[in-house]
């Protein structure tokens, strides 16, 4: 049955060239009348002066084989191997001829490419190489001869580039079709590597990897996971109807194999999170710009709801309809921030983030409230979600200032800490002073209570809720209000500072803020020609 359809098959190609008028239905029949078949190895090879193996690529096989050739063929006969991978000088050792072994790589489809490669063993002697390379010319071939390596050329370059080929797949890197179209158009292949491993044979690839992984010794050859599988699982390619794509006989219409399908699905989802992250997390588009118009009207309706809540007439004459409207908008709230923690790649950056944190606070009082009496109205809190009002709106100059004073703040942390540890001993000192000058009728009954006396005779720049009594105290605290002065501007100034340093820098780089957010840590800020984050560095 298998010489039969060989027998189609080459029938069917010489067909096939007759319709592209590349040889006549003479040559055709002559060709056909030139094949003899047999299924036994020792009268096929009995009156050869060239016998050509093409057994699959396992080395038990094809080493049986040459050892039956060698022991029925004539003794001019040289025994040539179309092995894509295995040593010929291994082969050549099973023989008691090994100068007249040799390796002859046809490149498939066989009638269309030119390529033979020429595999000289240890041993093959130069008669045998000439004899080789002069028949594949005469074929119409062109010989390239090679040494004995695994692999040789073809398969040691070919077989790497399809194994990474199905590791990039195996790793989620893209899908079948994306993988090959990338190399047929990008690199000019005439088909892709998954396509091509198909027509090869899946188990084929799986030999030559092993093969060169073994003979070799290094770990770049080893097969990927999913080829193993696949080989197991019977997908072999086009000789058994699946691989990566889907073969059906009489059809060249490319279909992804069904165990892939799912990755076209997930390619789907990772455009529709695209989409989600525009416009729940930008304002460049107008469907952005509605999103976080209609929130922000959300927001204000949901922070007046609390507002007129807390009056007690109108709560008794419509509690229930504030209840309904709170949960109404807890639960489009809760919604939105689901939706942000699945289109964001890293959920925990925009969790962690200001933005995030309000969200998550916006929500949580409702919850809250049902354990916890009277925390619902830490829903006011929500009211912080406006200032997205700067970016939704696209005012980017209030971004950019917020940015600058951002920055600023940070810069000055060491001074401003110094400053306020400063301030603190101070306080402390004046404030135990003022203990033991004032008793304990003015109101200084202990050192922390004149302390927290000196805190606000400092910051307000007048006297508390306590007043000294004594002539002591009041120079004291006369002293600690012309202070009080001084240390206001300490720190408008260090930020300040700051700030017209900022602004220099900005001048100097005049180039204006986006309002696009990373789609991985949610940070914006980016400058509006920017390609990556400037925080974590990925592809906006």
């Amino acid at each position: 049955a298998a010489l039969e359809r060989a027998l189609k098959t080459i029938e069917k190609n010489l067909d096939r060239l007759i319709k592209k008028e590349k040889i006549s239905q003479e040559d055709k029949l002559a060709t056909l009348g030139r094949i003899a078949t047999s299924t036994n190895i020792s009268e096929g090879v009995s009156q050869a002066e060239l016998a050509v193996e093409a057994a699959t690529e396992r080395t038990d096989l094809k080493l049986q084989i040459f050892e039956q050739m060698d022991a029925a063929a004539p003794a001019n006969c040289i025994l040539a191997s179309n092995t894509s991978s295995i040593s010929i000088t291994k082969i050549a050792a099973a023989t008691k001829r090994p100068d007249q072994v040799i390796g002859m790589h046809f490149m498939n489809p066989v009638p269309i490419m030119k390529l033979v490669e020429v595999i000289r063993g240890y041993s093959t002697s130069d008669a045998t190489c000439n004899a080789v390379m002069t028949l594949s010319k005469a074929l119409g071939k062109i010989p390239v001869e090679v040494n004995d390596y695994p692999g040789f050329v073809a398969n040691r370059i070919l077989m790497p580039m399809i194994n990474e080929a199905i590791i990039t797949l195996h790793e989620g890197v893209a899908e079948v079709e994306a993988i090959d179209t990338v190399m047929k158009l990008g690199m000019a292949h005439p088909m892709g590597p998954l396509q091509l491993a198909d027509f090869i044979g899946l188990d084929v690839c799986l030999s030559i990897l092993e093969v060169l992984h073994t003979g070799l010794g290094n770990p770049k050859y080893a097969p990927c996971p999913l080829l193993v599988n696949m080989v197991t699982a019977g997908h072999l390619g086009a000789k058994s109807g699946q691989g990566f794509y889907v073969h059906t006989p009489g059809s060249k219409e490319l279909i992804v194999a069904p165990s892939f399908a799912y990755l076209t699905d997930i390619e789907g989802m990772k455009a529709s999170r695209n989409r989600l992250h525009e416009i729940i997390f930008e304002a460049d588009t107008a469907a952005g710009k509605a999103f976080d118009v209609a929130l922000l009207w959300l927001i204000v309706l949901s922070v007046l709801t609390v507002i007129a809540e807390s009056v007690p007439e109108w709560n008794s004459a419509y509690h229930t309809e504030f209840i309904r409207l709170e949960w109404g908008f807890t639960a489009l709230f809760t919604l939105e921030y689901v939706l942000r923690l699945l289109v964001v790649k890293k959920p925990w950056h925009y969790a962690r983030s200001f933005f995030g944190l309000v969200d998550l606070l916006a929500i949580l009082p409702t919850f809250i409230g049902l354990i916890v009496p009277g925390s619902s109205s830490l829903r006011i809190i929500r009211i912080l979600r406006v200032l997205r009002v700067f970016r939704v709106l696209k005012l980017v100059g209030f971004i950019a200032e917020a940015k600058q004073l951002q920055n600023a703040l940070r810069a000055s942390r060491r001074r401003i800490i110094v400053f306020l540890s400063a301030v603190l001993a101070l306080v402390t000192i004046l404030g135990t002073l003022m203990y033991l000058v004032e008793d304990e009728q003015a109101g200084f009954s202990s050192i922390p209570r004149s302390i927290y006396w000196a805190i606000v005779t400092v910051t307000t720049v007048g006297y508390g809720d306590i007043a000294p009594q004594t002539v002591a105290g009041q120079v004291i605290a006369s002293m600690m209000m012309i202070l009080g002065y001084a240390i206001i501007a300490v720190p408008s100034g260090l930020v300040g500072v700051q700030m017209m340093r900022s602004n220099m820098r900005s001048s100097e780089k005049s180039t204006s803020t986006s309002t696009q957010a990373c789609p991985s840590c949610g940070k914006d800020g980016h400058d509006s020609d920017a390609q990556h984050c400037k925080y974590c560095g990925h592809l906006m």
